[in-house]
C-alpha cells in the first residue's frame, strides 16, 4: 500500500484535498507515526523473518533495526542456508536451576538447542548452549521491524494494507489534535478509540482463525 492511500483518505475527511491547512510533509509524518503506532500495538504488523549470524556466547541482540523478538526458529547452518535442529523457548529460572553454569564459554557448541527470553528486554536473547566465536553459527528468527518512514506520497508502506483503517484512525487523531475547539478534541478522541477499537478487533478475530487456537 502506498502512503498516499493513507494521505489522501485523511485529507478528504479533513476536507482539505489540496493540504491548504494540512501539508502534505505534515500528513506523511501523521503516516509515519500511525506506522510505528500500529507496530507499538501489534509487533506483528512488521513481522520478518530471516537468518541472522550470533555471536559468541549466550547474550543476543536482534539485528538493526528490530524492536521486538517474535520467535527463534531453527539453526541454519554455519553458511546461514542450511537448515538444521528446531529451537525450542524454554524458561531462564529452569534452566539457572538446572545448570547454572550454562553461560560458560567451555560448554560452547555449533547447534543451539533453545533460547530464553524476556518480554520486559524485548531487544534481547539467550541460546543455549553458548556459540562459539567459530565457526560461523547462524539461527533463523522471526522479529518486529521498524517501520521505514515515507517521505513521498508514492513510497511504500512498511504496514500491510490490511491495517488501513488503524492507520488512518491514527492520522485523524493527530491531525484534530492540532486544533484545541472542542469539536475537533472530540473528533480526536473519536479516531484515537477508533484506532484501538479496530486493533482489538483484528486481535479476536486473528485469535479466532489461528491454527494454534483451532490445535488447542
Amino acid at each position: 500500500m502506498l502512503a498516499g492511500v493513507i494521505t489522501d483518505a485523511v485529507a478528504a475527511e479533513l476536507q482539505d484535498p489540496n493540504h491548504v491547512r494540512w501539508g502534505l510533509p505534515k500528513l506523511l509524518g501523521y503516516v509515519n507515526a500511525a506506522q510505528r503506532a500500529v507496530a507499538l500495538v501489534r509487533p506483528d504488523a512488521t513481522a520478518t523473518t530471516a537468518a541472522v549470524q550470533l555471536v559468541a556466547g549466550t547474550k543476543q541482540s536482534l539485528p538493526a533495526g528490530g524492536q521486538r523478538l517474535l520467535k527463534v526458529v531453527r539453526n541454519m547452518g554455519a553458511d546461514g542456508a542450511t537448515p538444521g535442529r528446531v529451537i525450542h523457548k524454554t524458561d531462564m529460572s529452569a534452566l539457572d536451576r538446572f545448570d547454572p553454569d550454562w553461560h560458560l564459554a567451555s560448554k560452547a557448541k555449533s547447534a543451539v538447542l533453545e533460547y530464553v527470553y524476556d518480554d520486559r528486554v524485548p531487544k534481547t536473547f539467550y541460546v543455549n548452549p553458548p556459540v562459539p566465536a567459530s565457526p560461523a553459527v547462524h539461527v533463523e528468527l522471526s522479529h518486529s521491524a521498524t517501520p521505514t518512514d515515507v517521505t513521498d506520497a508514492g513510497d511504500q508502506l512498511s504496514i500491510d494494507d490490511i491495517y488501513e483503517p488503524a492507520l488512518r484512525h491514527w492520522a485523524l487523531y493527530l491531525a484534530y489534535s492540532l486544533n484545541v475547539e472542542q469539536r475537533n478534541a472530540n473528533r480526536a478522541a473519536t479516531h484515537y478509540q477508533g484506532f484501538f477499537n479496530v486493533l482489538g478487533v483484528k486481535i479476536r478475530s486473528d485469535m479466532m482463525v489461528s491454527p494454534n487456537a483451532r490445535a488447542e
